[in-house]
Formats: C-alpha cells, structure tokens, sequence
C-alpha cells in the first residue's frame, strides 16, 4: 500500500474531528435532561468532563483496552479473543476508536467501570422507562444495556 497523500491524510483529520464532534453530542445527549421541540438535545456544560471521566475509566478497564485494539486490528483472531471481545462479534463491523473511546456507529460503548454512572445520569431526567431507554440507545451501548436500565 502507498504512503497516505496530503490530501488522504486532510481527510483523516477532518474524519477524526468529526468524530470526537460525534463523541461530544452524544455525551451531551447522556447528561441533557430533556430536549426541544425538535427532539434534539441541547449542550450540556458538563460534557468534556463526563467524556474525560469515561475515557479515564476505560484506560483502567483491561476488557476496554482489549476492545480497543481489536477495533484498531480489526479483530484478527475473534476465536482466540477474550470473553468481553468475542461478545461483540455480531457489530464488529460496526465498531471504530475514536478519541480513546470505541464508538458503535455514532454511539459510545461505555466500560463496564462506567455504566453506573451512565445509568445514574440517564435516570436523573426522570423521564419513564421508555423515554430513558430511547435516550440511551441513541447515545451509549454495552452488552445488556436494556435489562440495566
């Protein structure tokens, strides 16, 4: 394969900033209680900071980093991966990092270290199950995420 032009490699970066643009609204969408007429969610002043403590709590969790780099390999022996990695072979095709952080199409897999305090700020809108259900669906994913809620 050539070495990447400037002009590939322009298009990495815009990629990559779309991406972590990507990360930030979902994180915004995770924190915001409730949404406009549009049904879109409005900034939250705390995203940078929930995104800086799951990235921080996904670099303690070994699964994650494993995860990561599978994502990165493109899951080069599934069979022989650990227990946490082969429970995504179904949507591997579907994962990318971005950012420290693996991203299922334009939502964020979160680690296991942080789903509490995902759950904890999906249910602080108070908003019933279903309406909490389809806020974390379109922002965040890990396996079993619908029974926690």
């Amino acid at each position: 394969m050539d070495d990447p032009t400037e002009e590939d490699q322009v298009l990495i970066r815009e990629d990559r900033q779309s991406r972590i643009q990507g990360i930030r609204i979902v994180a915004a969408e995770i924190l915001c209680d409730e949404s406009d007429a549009e049904g879109t969610f409005r900034s939250h002043p705390d995203t940078d900071l929930v995104l800086d403590e799951i990235r921080e709590l996904a670099k303690t969790d070994q699964n994650y980093e494993n995860l990561i780099s599978a994502v990165k390999q493109g899951f080069p022996d599934i069979s022989s991966a650990p227990p946490y990695v082969r429970s995504f072979k179904a949507i591997r095709d579907h994962l990318a990092v971005g950012d420290g952080l693996v991203l299922y199409g334009n939502r964020i897999v979160i680690p296991n270290a942080a789903i509490r305090i995902v759950l904890r700020r999906l249910h602080s809108a108070h908003s019933g199950i279903t309406r909490t259900k389809r806020r974390a669906r379109s922002a965040c994913y890990w396996n079993g995420m619908t029974n926690d809620i």
